[in-house]
């Protein structure tokens, strides 16, 4: 989780995809995936 509030945070504050991609060593597609997605899932198995 401390990895996608860190790029979205990043991002909210105009740092370029390709800027912070590099530092942590993540393509910049990945990057693009983690601010495509509104929400992170924690679950680890069935709810039911």
């Amino acid at each position: 989780m401390y990895r996608w509030q860190n790029i979205k945070t990043l991002k909210a504050e105009g740092i370029s995809i390709k800027k912070i991609a590099r530092p942590l060593k993540i393509s910049r597609n990945t990057v693009r995936k983690y601010l495509m997605n509104s929400y992170v899932v924690f679950t680890s198995g069935c709810l039911l």
